[in-house]
Order: structure tokens, then C-alpha cells, then sequence
């Protein structure tokens, strides 16, 4: 158990704001300019759309994926910093399972954009806190999040097809 000099610091003199609510805001910005405004993230974007086309450039391929690699496992870490000092205040088993499959889902919600990624991090946060006290007061099944979840995933899905085909009304004679 963690004392209260290990917590992360309140804002706003609130119990369940802290200084953890900022830090994904702030690494989203940082991951957004690197990616959109330097060579690596040239790289970074060359590697996921023609990686055979970035090898003929000269890039070194296994350089650019373990960057990659290592800042998202830096990502990473700092969420479960954040749920450790912030939020649950323990390490148990519990506390982070599922969390890699809700991230894949969270992260095509926010369009694969760090800052979107926040965004729908929030919501799906927002989700899994309310499931708590749906569970506790109203009686409710622990299913119906997950199932929230993927309905949300597929509309998100669908919509994205959507806008990047037409749907054309074709006149049969």
C-alpha cells in the first residue's frame, strides 16, 4: 500500500482529479509534433503505409520499429503510473486486465491520432467508471459495457467506410 506522499497531486483541492488527468494530454501533444513535424516521424508514417518503399529509401526499418516499440511501452508505463499513483492507489492482479484489448479499440475510435486516442480514452473511461455504479445502483449486468464498447467500435467502423466511399443509387431498366 502506497502512502499519501506516493499519490499524485490533486487539482483543484478535488478528491478524484489529480495531476494524472493532464499527463496523457500532454504526451498526445508531444507524440502528434514528433510525428507530424520530424524526419522520424516521416519514418514512422512511411513504416505503416510502404515499408518496402521506405527499406528502397534507406531507412533502417528495424531502427524505426524498435523507437516505436520503445515509446509505446514508455506510453504505457506512464498509464499504469498514473492508475497506480492516481487512481487505484495498490498493485493487485486485477487491476489492469483487459486493458491491452480496450486500447486497440480505443485507439481505432481515436482515428489512430494521439490526441484522439486521448479523447476516446476518456470516453471509454468514462464508460468503465459508470459501470461501477450501474453495477452497484441500478442492478445492472457487468456485460453491457463490453457491449457498448463494440457497438460503439463498429458504428465508428462503419462510419469511416461510409465517408470514404460513396454510396451510389443505380437505376436498373
Amino acid at each position: 500500500m502506497l502512502s499519501g506522499d506516493d499519490f499524485l497531486p490533486a487539482l483543484f483541492g478535488s478528491r478524484v482529479l489529480h495531476a494524472g488527468v493532464i499527463l496523457p494530454f500532454i504526451a498526445a501533444t508531444i507524440c502528434s509534433i514528433i510525428i507530424s513535424r520530424t524526419p522520424l516521424g516521416l519514418e514512422i508514417r512511411g513504416l505503416g503505409y510502404n515499408p518496402v518503399a521506405l527499406r528502397h529509401k534507406g531507412v533502417n526499418i528495424g531502427r524505426t520499429v524498435s523507437i516505436v516499440l520503445m515509446t509505446s511501452g514508455a506510453l504505457a508505463a506512464l498509464a499504469g503510473a498514473i492508475e497506480l499513483f492516481g487512481v487505484a492507489h495498490r498493485l493487485r492482479a486485477d487491476n489492469l486486465v483487459g486493458l491491452g484489448y480496450t486500447g486497440i479499440i480505443v485507439g481505432m475510435i481515436g482515428g489512430l491520432r494521439p490526441l484522439g486516442t486521448v479523447l476516446a480514452g476518456l470516453f471509454f473511461g468514462g464508460l468503465a467508471s459508470g459501470a461501477i455504479y450501474m453495477r452497484v445502483l441500478g442492478d445492472v449486468p457487468g456485460s453491457l459495457v463490453p457491449a457498448i464498447q463494440g457497438i460503439t467500435l463498429f458504428f465508428f467502423l462503419c462510419a469511416g467506410v461510409l465517408a470514404r466511399y460513396r454510396v451510389v443509387k443505380v437505376a436498373v431498366q
